[in-house]
């Protein structure tokens, strides 16, 4: 079975003026975390367990990034850490299987609009 995702993200011009925007992997690896965030609730696995991932959520793992992006697993871990700890765009929550990635400030740049387009169509 193919699983389809389909909508949009927005990505706001003032991108261009973050400091990893020249970095290419840092950039890809940003534009993907926007594509695999959830917009709506829906669970996934932490740890095993059934967690109800939020609106700019979602679980992965290093490797699974590594695999979708094309970018080693080292540089997939120093770039979520860049992510985290220098530009705080992300909090991440590790397992031992997974991690949790919440994207900060998702509300305030993705869902609004989302909300509002769902109640015109």
């Amino acid at each position: 079975m193919i699983k389809m995702d389909f909508g949009y993200i927005r990505i706001y011009r003032k991108l261009k003026e973050k400091a990893f925007y020249k970095n290419s992997e840092k950039l890809h690896l940003w534009i993907h975390i926007l594509i695999k965030a959830t917009h709506s609730t829906r669970e996934e696995f932490l740890g095993g367990k059934p967690y109800k991932c939020n609106p700019g959520q979602f679980t992965t793992g290093r490797k699974q990034l590594s695999t979708e992006t094309g970018i080693s697993e080292s540089k997939i871990e120093r770039i979520l850490t860049y992510f985290e700890k220098t530009e705080q765009q992300i909090e991440q929550q590790k397992t031992t299987t997974n991690r949790l990635i919440s994207i900060l400030n998702w509300n305030e740049y993705q869902y609004v609009e989302q909300q509002n387009e769902q109640r015109v169509n």
